[in-house]
């Protein structure tokens, strides 16, 4: 019986916490819209992208064949990845707002998720780490404009 009392009193606090936790991550607001500061991530971003993608074409052009397949469906993705963010880059500079680029923004947080998948299958972009960090805190701030800061993107 005392264990069982012993066993409660835990689980309570677990619980709540368990409970709790994500409900006060959840009241984080997301960054006031700052079209300036967006517009600067989004074009940072869009380059990142860009260098990302073409280290990971001369890394293809290498010649591995091993995994070829992963090696093409990679580019591929980081080829969408890059068309997006740029399209991104331009609608902002254009002068759209949040609400305007919010499903594109959408969108290219679903293909960093896809390009992260292929990434650990693939050989490539193995010396590209320092260039996909910065990539990943570029796409990081302008997430804060989008969302709440407990909305992570999967990370690599």
């Amino acid at each position: 019986m005392l264990e069982s009392l012993h066993t409660r009193s835990l689980a309570l606090p677990l619980i709540l916490g368990l409970v709790l936790a994500p409900l006060a991550l959840a009241l984080e607001a997301e960054l006031p819209w700052d079209q300036a500061s967006a517009t600067e991530l989004a074009s940072a971003l869009s380059r990142g992208v860009e260098g990302i993608l073409k280290e990971a074409k001369i890394e293809r052009r290498g010649g591995e064949t091993v995994k070829a397949v992963e090696n093409y469906l990679l580019v591929e993705d980081l080829r969408s990845l890059s068309r997006h963010t740029r399209g991104l880059a331009r609608r902002l500079k254009a002068g759209e707002g949040k609400s305007e680029t919010a499903p594109l923004f959408s969108r290219i947080e679903l293909l960093v998720r896809d390009a992260a998948v292929a990434r650990r299958s693939s050989t490539l972009l193995t010396g590209a780490q320092a260039e996909i960090d910065i990539a990943r805190q570029q796409l990081d701030r302008l997430t804060a404009y989008y969302h709440a800061a407990t909305q992570p993107v999967a990370s690599e």
